[in-house]
């Protein structure tokens, strides 16, 4: 298993990178810091307060 530092090196120059997200709705809090730092990403539900994913693979 590579560390993420020598899986870094390991990528091309100039190559894309993509990171894949999953939130565990069990573990939030729901303070809505996620969605209040990272909007484009993450939102939070009206019903329970618990973070959503806005997209599973955000850009760069």
């Amino acid at each position: 298993m590579r560390s993420r530092e020598n899986a870094a090196e390991a990528a091309e120059p100039g190559a894309e990178s993509r990171m894949t997200l999953r939130v565990d709705r069990r573990r939030c809090a729901g303070s809505g810091l996620c969605a209040v730092r990272l909007p484009d990403v993450f939102d939070q539900s009206e019903e329970d307060g618990k973070v959503l994913l806005s997209t599973p693979e955000p850009g760069p």
